[in-house]
């Protein structure tokens, strides 16, 4: 059989992807006790977190390259955006193609129940003023975009770089705060 389940990146995505796989094999309550602790631990760090990454806001690209990975065919890049949000970013899909398409893009997004406000860009290298306009905190976005996101004084994560399952929240946690430190990498680095 096939289950369906989110992509198990954040917190809450990673918490119903095992329990889609418990309810389906019955160790629904044998999987919930062992979550317990790790959500426990996990969830105040999250809250903090969100309360500083309160106002931010992300462009995260989605349709800049070719990519035929099975996350990105099944779930249509969404699930960083679901795991931002979770963290406290305002997130913007920036969606690369036609403009003329915008209302397919629209209805696209409905049909995933993915309320991200959204912006048609037709090519990457008219990311720049997009993005400066858009008064933008970080990029997340393919690396070929790196010089758009540094002529318009972002810094850049490379898109896929946040970590899935309960193990990378703490990875996903400290390398967006490393962008968010005042310290923190000079504008238009790409990080890891």
């Amino acid at each position: 059989p096939s289950i369906e389940v989110p992509l198990p990146i954040g917190l809450d995505q990673t918490v119903r992807f095992y329990r889609a796989i418990g309810a389906h094999f019955n160790v629904a309550a044998r999987l919930e006790k062992a979550l317990r602790p790790m959500r426990a631990a996990l969830a105040p760090v999250q809250e903090a977190f969100r309360e500083r990454a309160r106002g931010r806001r992300i462009a995260l690209g989605l349709r800049m390259h070719n990519d035929f990975r099975a996350e990105m065919l099944a779930y249509g890049g969404l699930p960083e955006a679901s795991a931002l949000g979770e963290m406290g970013f305002d997130v913007t899909l920036i969606i690369q193609g036609p403009v003329e398409e915008q209302a397919r893009f629209k209805e696209l997004l409905r049909e995933y129940s993915c309320p991200v406000p959204h912006l048609v860009v037709p090519h990457p290298w008219h990311l720049a003023p997009l993005l400066k306009k858009g008064g933008f905190d970080v990029a997340i976005m393919p690396e070929h975009c790196l010089e758009e996101a540094q002529k318009a004084g972002l810094p850049l994560v490379v898109s896929r770089e946040l970590a899935p399952l309960l193990s990378g929240v703490p990875h996903n946690l400290a390398l967006l705060e490393e962008l968010m430190a005042p310290s923190g990498p000079h504008t238009g680095a790409a990080a890891p």
